[in-house]
C-alpha cells in the first residue's frame, strides 16, 4: 500500500456551503473562495468524517439542544459522492438545521487510510474566524448543555491564542513517553486557531489526533528540565464528549482488517521522516511563542536550525535551536521500545511475548491472528513456545533454573536476567543496522564520526538566556536552552 499517496482534493470534488440564516446549500467547486463559508463569524468550526446519516443527525440534534447559540457553530463534513442520491439526501437533511455548513462531496478512493487528508482539507475549508478548531468522529457528540458558553471563556487566556483544550477521556494524563500519544491520545482536543495556523494543517499523515498528540509531548520536552514553559495543554472543565471509542459498530472481519491498516498506519507514523515533522511543527509553536512574548528578539531559520539573537549590553548573544530531530537518536529510541505489547498498545504482558511479536511484524508486516495465510504456520508455531505454560518459556522464568543460578550471584535481582539480555540483542541488532548503514553509504562515515566526536568533545558553549521582565515573578521566567 502506497502511505505517501496524495488525494487530489480538486478533482471531481464538490463544496455545499450554508450559514447559519439560509435554508439551501449552494456548490461550489474545492477551491473557490466562499466568503460566507469561508469566512463565517464562528466561535467554533468542528471537522468529521462520515458517510452515516442516522448518526450525523443524532450528533447534530444533540449540539443543537446542548448549544446556547447555535448560529456560532460551524460544521464541516466530508461524505462520498459515489451515489448521488446519498447526497441529494444529506443535504436535504442538514438544511433544516440551523449550523453553519460546509460539506466536501468526493469520490470515496481508497476509504479509512486517507481520512486524515481530508481532516486536513476541511480545516482549510472552515472559516478562517472561527476561534477554535476540533476534529470528531461520526460517533462523539457533547455531554453539558450550553458548552459554547464555557469555551468562549478560554477566549484570550493566552495573549498570543497559542494553545489546545483538553476534553478527552485522556485530559488529565502526563505523558511521559512518545508511544502513549500513539494509543492514547486527546482524541477531543479543541485547539486554538493559531495553534494550528503556525503548523498549516492537522497531520503529515495518519492520524491526526495522534499527531497533534506528538506535537503537544515534544512541545512539552523542548526545553527540558523547564517543560511546563513551552507546554500550551489546559484540561477542559465542563467540556466533556460521549463517543470516544475505536472499531465501533464494525464486524469481527472488518476490526481485523482495520488492525492490519492500522499496524500499516502506526508503523507509518512512527517512522523518522514522520515524527522529524511533528518535531519541526513543535519547535515552530514554541519560535512563534518566543516572538508575540519578546517583541526584541531576532530570529532567523537558516533551514535546520533557528538562530536567536539577543543584544544585552550592547554584545550580541546567539541561541541556537535545532530544526530536526537528531536521527541517531531517534534510532537508539526504537530499539528500546522493541516490546510492541506494551509500548504500542499500553498493555502489560510477558516480555519475550512482546519481543517477538515485533518480530512477527517485521518480517510479516502484520499482526499475528488466528486466520494466517497458509505458509506461515511454521514461524506462527515458533511463538507457541514462548508462552507461559512452555517449557520453554519456564526454563528462563523468575523460577527457572537460568535465573536461579542468575540471583544466586546476584541475590538483590529478582527479574531483570531476561531483559538484561534482550539489552545486548537490541545493542547488537543496533550495532549490525550501524554497520549495514554504512556499508551501504560510505559517504556518510566521515559525517557519523564528526557528529559523534561532537557530541563528545563540544566544539563550542552551548549559549542559554533567561528571559524576564522587571517586577516579574520568577515563576513565570523562561530559560531557553540552545541545543
Amino acid at each position: 500500500m502506497n502511505l505517501n499517496f496524495k488525494v487530489n482534493p480538486e478533482k471531481n470534488c464538490i463544496k455545499y456551503v450554508k450559514a447559519h440564516n439560509e435554508n439551501k446549500f449552494s456548490n461550489h467547486s474545492y477551491g473557490e473562495s466562499i466568503v460566507r463559508g469561508d469566512y463565517q463569524d464562528s466561535l467554533i468550526s468542528i471537522l468529521f468524517n462520515t458517510n452515516n446519516l442516522k448518526n450525523t443527525s443524532f450528533i447534530l440534534n444533540e449540539f443543537l439542544k446542548k448549544t446556547k447559540n447555535p448560529k456560532n457553530i460551524q460544521f464541516c463534513m466530508k461524505i462520498d459522492n459515489d451515489d448521488q442520491n446519498f447526497v441529494n439526501e444529506f443535504i436535504n437533511i442538514l438544511s433544516k438545521y440551523k449550523f453553519n455548513f460546509i460539506v466536501l462531496a468526493s469520490p470515496k478512493g481508497r476509504g479509512f487510510v486517507d481520512l486524515w487528508q481530508w481532516v486536513n482539507f476541511l480545516y482549510k475549508c472552515s472559516s478562517k474566524k472561527s476561534k477554535f478548531v476540533m476534529n470528531i468522529s461520526d460517533e462523539m457528540y457533547i455531554k453539558q448543555k450550553n458548552w459554547d458558553i464555557k469555551l468562549e471563556g478560554y477566549i484570550g487566556v493566552f495573549e498570543d491564542e497559542i494553545f489546545r483544550l483538553r476534553t478527552s477521556v485522556f485530559k488529565n494524563r502526563n505523558y511521559t513517553d512518545l508511544y502513549e500519544c500513539g494509543y492514547a491520545p486527546d482524541t477531543t482536543a479543541i485547539y486554538s486557531r493559531k495553534y494550528l495556523e503556525i503548523q498549516g494543517d492537522f497531520s503529515p499523515c495518519f492520524g491526526p489526533d495522534n499527531g497533534q498528540q506528538f506535537v503537544a509531548y515534544y512541545l512539552s520536552v523542548l526545553n527540558l528540565p523547564r517543560h511546563y514553559q513551552f507546554s500550551r495543554d489546559l484540561v477542559s472543565e465542563g467540556i466533556d464528549f460521549h463517543g470516544q471509542g475505536t472499531n465501533i459498530g464494525l464486524s469481527e472481519s472488518q476490526k481485523e482488517r482495520r488492525n492490519q491498516l492500522n499496524l500499516l498506519l502506526w508503523s507509518n507514523m512512527f517512522r523518522y521522516e514522520n515524527q522529524n515533522l511533528y518535531f519541526k511543527r513543535a519547535r515552530k509553536i514554541q519560535i512563534e511563542i518566543l516572538k508575540k512574548k519578546y517583541k526584541n528578539l531576532q530570529i532567523k531559520n537558516i533551514g535546520y536550525k533557528y538562530l536567536i539573537t539577543l543584544k544585552i549590553n550592547n554584545e550580541h548573544k546567539v541561541i541556537e535551536l535545532n530544526n530536526y530531530m537528531p536521527k541517531i537518536k531517534f534510532i537508539i529510541f526504537k530499539l528500546s521500545k522493541m516490546d510492541f505489547i506494551k509500548n504500542n498498545t499500553g498493555f502489560d504482558s510477558i516480555k519475550i511475548k512482546g519481543y517477538f511479536i515485533t518480530l512477527c511484524i517485521f518480517f510479516y508486516k502484520k499482526i499475528p491472528f488466528k486466520n494466517y495465510k497458509k505458509g506461515d504456520e511454521e514461524f506462527f508455531k515458533k511463538f507457541e513456545y514462548f508462552s507461559k505454560d512452555s517449557k520453554l518459556y519456564n526454563f528462563f522464568d523468575t523460577n527457572g533454573p537460568i535465573v536461579t543460578m542468575f540471583k544466586s550471584i546476584y541475590p538483590n535481582d529478582k527479574t531483570n536476567f531476561i531483559f538484561f539480555i534482550f539489552f545486548y540483542i537490541k545493542l547488537f541488532i543496533f550495532l549490525i543496522y550501524f554497520f549495514l548503514y554504512h556499508l551501504y553509504n560510505p559517504k556518510a562515515i566521515p559525517q557519523t564520526i564528526f557528529e559523534v566526536l561532537k557530541k563528545i568533545f563540544p566544539l563550542k558553549r552551548v549559549n542559554s538566556h533567561i528571559f524576564f521582565e522587571e517586577n516579574e515573578e520568577q515563576s513565570e521566567r523562561i530559560i531557553l536552552k540552545g541545543d
